[in-house]
């Protein structure tokens, strides 16, 4: 039956589009999640740095201007985006 299988042509042709078609799913769903873990990354060392020029700025090292400003916020966005990391 195998033999009789690799014979038929349409069966041949089904199966490697089926093929095609698996790798092609395969690989986005890679880059997906590529994509997702690179956000995540991302969003992590944004949490990380605010948090620690909130760190500087409650020790009195750095004024709450100067951290907003090195985070390229207002120091409303800065205050508000702190607040969301906790």
């Amino acid at each position: 039956m195998v033999i009789d299988a690799r014979a038929k042509e349409k069966w041949r042709t089904e199966y490697m589009t089926l093929l095609q078609r698996d790798r092609e799913k395969f690989e986005e769903g890679l880059a997906e999640g590529r994509a997702e873990g690179r956000a995540e990354g991302l969003a992590e060392g944004e949490a990380k740095m605010l948090n620690t020029l909130l760190s500087l700025v409650n020790d009195g090292l750095l004024d709450i201007k100067e951290a907003a400003k090195r985070a390229n916020l207002s120091v409303d966005e800065f205050k508000a985006a702190v607040s969301k990391t906790k």
